[in-house]
């Protein structure tokens, strides 16, 4: 049986009277090449992409040192696809 450990950072927005961004941090445990389990890690909120895109990038720097790190940045996703909305 081969296990590994990777992570998922997410950095995604919520509106509510104003927008917030949010970086997620979860940990997949991978067996035999198939994903087993999940588990949130740590969460932060931002009032800025600017704020949230630095934790990103030091979520990056502490996590790939654990494990294969997977980054999705839904924010910039967006404005790359859809332009400024």
């Amino acid at each position: 049986m081969i296990e590994t450990i990777e992570y998922d950072i997410r950095l995604h927005t919520q509106l509510c009277d104003n927008v917030e961004y949010i970086v997620d941090v979860r940990e997949d445990t991978i067996v035999n090449g198939e994903e087993d389990s999940q588990e949130y890690v740590e969460g932060l909120i931002f009032d800025s992409y600017e704020k949230a895109k630095l934790q990103v990038d030091k979520f990056i720097v502490t996590y790939s040192k654990k494990g294969k790190v997977h980054v999705t940045d839904e924010p910039a996703y967006f404005s790359d696809t859809y332009g400024d909305v």
